[in-house]
């Protein structure tokens, strides 16, 4: 069979066809994944709690510069699960209701709890701040380490993570933990997946985290803002890029 140079046009300009079918929908797939990403992630300021759970801090320090977001998936959701729709003492519901599970954030460190913690206005309070993951499932979403670091105890469903930086981490309510006492962990390292394990008693499927400096407990939640909010951007398309492949690649007819 004899390929005229008639024949090569007739079959440029239908691959050109299906290219101008093909990358619209490309193109619009990645907008659509954007989207997802960026759906209108808000936050409460650090320290404003539900109301009737107690006084927060209202703290705006940034105790960790470099750090990455405790889960690897988004959208993640910090909010109170005591307080929350199904909680003790929230709106009766399951725990599995819209609401725990929609923007805005809320602090929820220094909430109503009996330890003693001496930076929280009422000298007691909650240790750290609940993250529920992206759906009301256990055993499904990944826990990772913050910084890197040296796991320093282990329990039933919590780890303690002494960071390079000096802070310790811990996160609990996991189950199928990826470590072991005295393992080096990279930041980004698997530390377990979220649970509702709590002893004998299940609590809601979320994680636990927090964050001491020399003993006390000091606030995580603008830090967690921060490393979410570049957990986002890591997950959008480069735009400069994807217009450069498309119009050297997706429009010349090669």
């Amino acid at each position: 069979m004899v390929v005229t140079n008639s024949s090569k046009d007739v079959l440029r300009g239908v691959c050109y066809k299906k290219r101008l079918l093909v990358y619209p929908i490309l193109i619009l797939s990645v907008l659509l994944v954007s989207m997802k990403l960026a759906v209108a992630f808000s936050y409460e300021a650090p320290g404003q709690l539900v109301s009737g759970s107690g006084t927060g801090r209202e703290d705006y320090n940034v105790y960790m510069v470099k750090m990455d977001f405790p889960l690897t998936e988004i959208p993640a959701y910090v909010n109170s699960q005591v307080w929350g729709v199904g909680g003790n003492n929230g709106p009766n519901g399951s725990q599995c209701d819209i609401l725990n599970y929609s923007y805005p954030w809320r602090d929820n460190y220094c909430e109503t709890r009996s330890w003693d913690m001496p930076l929280c206005p009422a000298g007691k309070g909650h240790q750290g701040v609940d993250i529920r993951p992206s759906g009301c499932s256990k055993n499904i979403y990944k826990v990772v380490a913050v910084e890197s670091g040296t796991i320093t105890r282990i329990g039933s469903y919590t780890v303690y993570h002494e960071g390079n930086s000096g802070i310790e981490h811990r996160y609990m309510h996991m189950e199928s933990l990826k470590v072991e006492l005295g393992d080096d962990v990279i930041m980004g390292q698997e530390l377990g997946m979220v649970s509702n394990k709590m002893g004998g008693t299940p609590t809601t499927i979320h994680l636990h985290y927090d964050m001491r400096s020399d003993g006390t407990f000091i606030p995580p939640y603008w830090s967690l803002v921060k490393s979410y909010q570049l957990l986002i951007d890591s997950g959008r398309p480069d735009w400069w890029s994807l217009w450069d492949w498309f119009t050297s690649w997706g429009w010349s007819g090669r």
